[in-house]
């Protein structure tokens, strides 16, 4: 029975996942297998995960049903996280098209995001949402003479602090790394010098900037800045409470005003729950009261959620959201026209990767 239900399970991610993919880059209607179906599964107290040394008990329900997926909708939150405009997107840009560019100035930014849980009331994809929807809007407001592409999002990051919680999947931080690097090579080999990474995980920066280094020790001319979706200007500040600044770190009410304006249908107010952890009692280590040691979601209770989102309106998500774009807008010109010293020395134990890259005709 148990090698049955995988084999249905494994039939419905399939297709699931490949919807998904279908409906970010290539929208519009289109047939969705009939092999993905509704199954039960009967209850079971606790399911081990993992293998070897990694074994946790996850929380079941009596009762799971697999919906089958829905027609396609333009609040749908890979709609929402369409990279917009087209003509700034990397995936529906031609090869002959790229070869014509300023490879020296075009800005190449790579959202980031992860798939993880956000309490009951969000859904699992809201890092990737977030960092492509606010990359989609920023490029929206770019003169044309400001040269920028967006490649397809990573939508799977490191996020093992929210193992315990179903609808998690994560890699591990070398996974990621030696993944981010690669798309970091393909982005050199295309000619590119320019790369900036939002990211929209707070479980994964220094994993952004182990990379952004690396990437620079192989290539002394490559321009590499490794940034976060929150880390420039923006005015979801005026909303919070002081106690959700100081101790609000995941779900909470800037994600969620966020989310209601991008993708409003996969947010459930009615779910959302008030959840804070305790004040770190180390006014040395911790100033402002936030955990310094090492956590898990699980640790601050069985919700996920790690902050106050009853507060949140679609209203402040679309302030919020128009901030960043403007404030992300601005960041992408700036690096369009920062100069950046090359370093012609090679680095020890990092050969350059050259080859030949195919040029259109004279």
């Amino acid at each position: 029975m148990i090698r049955s239900w995988f084999g249905r399970f494994r039939t419905w991610t399939t297709f699931a996942v490949y919807s998904q993919v279908r409906k970010l880059f290539f929208p519009g209607d289109f047939p969705v297998s009939t092999m993905v179906s509704r199954h039960k599964i009967l209850p079971r107290p606790s399911i081990l995960i993992g293998s070897g040394n990694h074994r946790l008990a996850a929380t079941s329900t009596t009762r799971c049903s697999l919906p089958a997926p829905a027609s396609p909708s333009k609040k749908d939150p890979l709609y929402a996280a369409r990279l917009q405009p087209s003509n700034r997107a990397c995936p529906t840009t031609g090869w002959t098209r790229i070869v014509d560019l300023d490879k020296e100035n075009t800005v190449i930014v790579l959202p980031t995001g992860a798939t993880e849980q956000h309490g009951p009331h969000l859904p699992c994809a809201v890092d990737t949402v977030i960092s492509a929807g606010v990359v989609g809007h920023a490029l929206a407001r770019l003169p044309a003479e400001v040269p920028a592409f967006a490649m397809a999002p990573i939508t799977y990051g490191k996020s093992e602090e929210h193992l315990h919680f179903p609808g998690t999947v994560t890699l591990s931080g070398e996974t990621l790394l030696a993944t981010m690097n690669e798309v970091g090579e393909s982005v050199y080999r295309a000619g590119f010098r320019k790369l900036l990474f939002v990211n929209g995980h707070g479980g994964q920066p220094q994993v952004m900037e182990m990379c952004a280094r690396e990437l620079r020790l192989r290539h002394g001319d490559f321009i590499v800045v490794p940034s976060f979706t929150w880390r420039v200007p923006h005015v979801a500040g005026q909303y919070l409470s002081d106690k959700e600044k100081k101790l609000a770190m995941h779900a909470g009410h800037a994600e969620t005003a966020l989310m209601l304006a991008l993708a409003p249908d996969t947010v459930h107010m009615e779910r959302a729950v008030v959840n804070y952890p305790p004040v770190f009692q180390s006014p040395l280590l911790s100033p402002d009261g936030r955990p310094a040691c090492a956590w898990s979601a699980r640790d601050f209770g069985p919700s996920g959620i790690i902050g106050d989102p009853l507060p949140a309106t679609a209203e402040q998500g679309h302030a919020i959201l128009d901030s960043l774009a403007v404030s992300w807008a601005a960041a992408i010109t700036e690096m369009h026209h920062l100069q950046w010293a090359a370093r012609p020395e090679p680095t020890w134990g990092r050969a350059n990767h050259t080859g030949h890259v195919e040029t259109t005709p004279a």
